[in-house]
């Protein structure tokens, strides 16, 4: 979703997102996983139950973790540790019982939808991918089902305007199934994506399902709508047709895209991901370093991965999710170019302290700069983690009732424990 407005006010229980992330240890352990059952605006209720997963393994430093129950999965760089006494698989099963409970709502016989992206009667598409992201997390495959079956329905709605695809229209109402007209109609890619590397995760965790081949015509879909070349250089655009003239930083997951090169079988196509990885990357690194940025990132650039004119490169509500995405790729594949724009975000930003510089207060901008820890070492990734969950606790000028920074602290939970699968081999 664009910079259009992040906001609003803020149930169930869930079960565990996988392995939990052991207390530091070194590479080479691994994780079983358990099963559940189960700014300016964005801000939802709903029931379930769960059992979480157990740990088998040594823990973090050099990274290693199960990834959201489906086995061992060996990462690059460091994750948390206990902090107040509980491990991060326990903390994501609080966090997500919490966000279940606030913005997880079943609708008509067989979908669900997730609740305060732009009030609370409004359903926008990136809600729905955070939605498929956790519910697989924590393996609760009826409310992930819903929420797919959603997620289709939305395709639908794109279709009446774009022909094919099946992409989300990006914004709905609170109907089931939804329905959506103009602008509402065009897709947002970060949405898109991220159903897709969930629907990547639930092919591995309940693999009778038809998760893979889902996965496999969106992300089919996600290339032919969104990417484009321009100068000979590829670009993933802010949405199809009109929205093809400029990109948001924070649309350019390189881990889903390694990910994706690694997921589908056409030569061409593994060819075409990784070249899209290498291409956002290129520009991350570019825009970072300019000197209006100062080791932060800008909200949106151009197609030739220039800054948005009149961006002010403060890091704000669309941006604070790069860092996520930096890290994941640096989990996952140990890409080097995400290490280097974490290691400046640290150093050049976060200072030591990602309370304190974050700029607003929150698990959007304060969890994603303390997964910049997970480049450094273990004692910084600690500390890190430890400042962040503490300042959530406190509560106080601390504020991740609204849905957007509450959504983003649970899933920004999983990289920062180790918990987010990869599913692919790196």
């Amino acid at each position: 979703m664009g910079a259009a407005g992040r906001g609003g006010n803020t149930g169930g229980v869930a079960g565990g997102g996988g392995g939990g992330a052991g207390s530091a240890g070194s590479v080479g352990g691994s994780n079983t996983g358990g099963s559940s059952a189960g700014a300016s605006g964005r801000g939802g209720a709903a029931a379930g139950a769960g059992v979480g997963g157990s740990n088998a393994g040594g823990g973090g430093a050099a990274g290693q973790a199960g990834g959201g129950g489906g086995g061992p999965t060996t990462l690059t760089g460091f994750t948390c540790g206990a902090v107040g006494g509980k491990t991060m698989q326990q903390l994501f099963t609080e966090w997500y019982t919490r966000w279940f409970a606030d913005h997880y709502v079943t609708c008509g016989t067989d979908m669900a939808r997730i609740k305060g992206c732009t009030g609370d009667n409004n359903t926008c598409s990136e809600a729905i991918g955070y939605g498929m992201i956790l519910s697989v997390a924590a393996g609760d495959q009826t409310a992930f089902d819903k929420l797919n079956r959603f997620r289709k329905a939305l395709g639908a709605e794109y279709n009446k305007a774009y022909s094919s695809g099946g992409l989300m229209a990006w914004n709905s109402g609170d109907t089931c199934p939804p329905t959506a007209s103009g602008g509402n109609a065009n897709n947002a890619p970060d949405g898109d994506l991220d159903a897709a590397m969930a629907l990547i995760q639930a092919g591995k965790k309940w693999p009778a399902g038809s998760y893979n081949a889902d996965a496999m015509a969106l992300i089919d879909a996600i290339w032919t709508k969104n990417v484009g070349t321009t100068a000979g250089k590829l670009y993933l655009g802010a949405g199809t047709s009109n929205l093809m003239d400029k990109s948001y930083v924070s649309y350019w997951s390189t881990g889903y895209f390694q990910v994706f090169a690694r997921f589908v079988t056409d030569p061409a196509k593994q060819t075409n991901w990784r070249n899209l990885a290498t291409r956002g990357l290129e520009m991350m690194k570019a825009v970072q370093a300019d000197a209006r940025c100062a080791g932060e990132f800008p909200e949106s650039v151009k197609i030739d991965g220039t800054i948005w004119d009149g961006d002010p490169c403060d890091f704000g509500y669309d941006s604070c999710r790069v860092p996520w995405r930096l890290a994941a790729d640096y989990a996952w594949f140990g890409t080097a170019d995400s290490k280097t724009m974490l290691d400046l975000l640290r150093t050049g930003v976060v200072k030591g302290d990602p309370v304190a510089s974050a700029r607003q207060k929150n698990s959007a901008f304060v969890g994603g700069l303390a997964l910049s820890g997970v480049s450094a070492d273990q004692a910084t990734m600690n500390d890190f983690c430890t400042k962040w969950v503490n300042a959530k606790s406190a509560g106080s000028g601390y504020d991740d009732n609204p849905y957007f920074q509450k959504t983003l602290g649970v899933i920004y939970l999983l990289v920062a424990g180790g918990l987010f699968d990869r599913v692919v081999a790196p």
